[in-house]
């Protein structure tokens, strides 16, 4: 990442869609975050590790359910598409922040 990625923004959040079990997010080799999948996106907010993304690398781990572990689903689908470890989708996503004077209004 550029050292100024965060210049315009607030924050910036890296949204992740996925199947398996569980998930975990590296930098430089070193764990970061992780998750364990509901079903919802997963959201970082990259803000907290900027000085360290600048040069750095992230890595992502996705592990699927085992098949020994006993886990129920309401959702047979969902239930099914968790043995697969899957990536389906990754967005980096902008926040932004505009300070307005009203002192004049």
């Amino acid at each position: 990442m550029p050292a100024n990625y965060l210049e315009d923004f607030k924050n910036l959040y890296l949204k992740i869609n996925y199947s398996g079990d569980k998930a975990k997010l590296y930098l430089n080799h070193r764990l970061i975050e992780d998750d364990f999948n509901n079903g919802s996106t997963w959201t970082i907010g990259l803000n907290n590790f900027k000085d360290a993304l600048h040069n750095g690398s992230l890595q992502l781990e996705i592990n699927p359910v085992s098949a020994n572990t006993k886990i129920y689903f309401d959702d047979v689908k969902a239930g099914k598409n968790s043995a697969k470890a899957t990536l389906h989708n990754l967005r980096l996503v902008p926040q932004y922040e505009t300070k307005i004077d009203i002192s004049n209004l």
